[in-house]
């Protein structure tokens, strides 16, 4: 799972940390991710950040049978990120939605 972090700043900023979850359909909870690896956005840039996703059979399960019979599958990923900025450490809160088209098994 890729997120685009963008920064709206004119400074750089660092992030020390990200924590996420990823839904299908807003309610099916399909995964979480911490993410500790130092990154740097520039003033006025984006990054794009591919993230760890620790999957559960049992959100899997529950994902696969929510989206029987949808063409393409909404996802929301949250979470937040620590960003070390000019006057300390702040953490963001993020809320990503999108759709993706399930993978057919022949």
């Amino acid at each position: 799972m890729n997120l685009l972090v963008h920064n709206p700043n004119p400074y750089s900023l660092s992030t020390s940390a990200m924590t996420y979850e990823l839904f299908v359909r807003d309610t099916v909870a399909l995964a979480r991710g911490a993410d500790t690896l130092h990154r740097t956005v520039g003033g006025h840039d984006s990054l794009l950040v591919a993230l760890p996703l620790d999957v559960s059979l049992r959100g899997l399960v529950l994902a696969a049978n929510s989206v029987v019979g949808f063409g393409m599958v909404p996802y929301r990923l949250v979470g937040d990120i620590t960003a070390d900025t000019p006057i300390g450490s702040r953490r963001i809160p993020f809320d990503q939605k999108g759709e993706f088209a399930p993978v057919k098994i022949r």
